[in-house]
């Protein structure tokens, strides 16, 4: 982040402008940086989630951006646990929408 006239800080990644550097280095961790392993974000792959009534994450919100090399170790893991299940007829990745 770069600090502009001593008052504002500036976002390295896209050049947003914020008035505390909070509101930056927040910024650049949400947006631009992976919510796993913390690099640079290769990808816009982004979950958003609200956990609905019987999970124990009731009320929760899941928000994660993720790079392509912690992506490809959620699916596999996720293949992995559901054990081919999550496959369409065709062989191809299959998910709810």
């Amino acid at each position: 982040m770069k600090i502009l006239n001593g008052e504002t800080y500036q976002c390295d990644y896209c050049s947003e402008v914020f008035l505390t550097k909070e509101e930056c280095e927040n910024h650049e961790r949400e947006i631009h940086l992976c919510g796993v392993c913390g690099k640079e974000l290769d990808s816009t792959f982004h979950i958003k989630h609200n956990f609905d009534y019987g999970s124990k994450y009731d009320g929760e919100i899941l928000n994660l951006r993720a790079c392509v090399k912690c992506l490809d170790k959620l699916i596999t893991g996720v293949v992995k646990e559901a054990k081919g299940k999550i496959f369409d007829e065709n062989k191809n990745l299959f998910f709810y929408q």
